[in-house]
């Protein structure tokens, strides 16, 4: 069996800690709050897989669709034909590829930005309507 050990932020752990108290499992049952929210997980990836839509309708309220960046991105993937190149279109398409990357400014600024790091984690939105 795989021993998991992850250093979180309080925010994480607030969540963590909320969802443990929400699904009834004392805090000595991580392993098991792990377990259901990898089956939680897993459901919302195979039906985004799927190309289906995870809405919550609650009894007395407009239905909100969950909006979330990685399902969103499991949404988007689709299967793309073969391309098939000519001679003379390989050859052009690797001298394009061997040449120097000549980018421009802002797309330099936004290369330098994305090898910070500095980014947060995604945000769950739930669409209202």
């Amino acid at each position: 069996m795989t021993r998991y050990q992850a250093t979180i932020d309080a925010i994480t752990e607030q969540e963590l800690e909320f969802l443990r108290e929400k699904l009834g499992l004392r805090e000595d049952q991580k392993a098991n709050l792990l377990r259901e929210i990898t089956r939680l997980a897993v459901w919302c990836v195979n039906k985004a897989e799927a190309g289906s839509r995870i809405v919550a309708v609650p009894d007395n309220g407009a239905p909100e669709e969950l909006l979330e960046p990685a399902l969103e991105r499991l949404r988007g993937q689709v299967a793309l034909p073969a391309v098939l190149l000519s001679p003379q279109e390989a050859t052009r398409l690797e001298e394009l590829l061997n040449a120097p990357l000549q980018p421009t400014h802002e797309l330099q600024r936004i290369l330098d930005r994305l090898a910070r790091g500095e980014s947060a984690p995604p945000v769950i939105v739930w669409n209202e309507g």
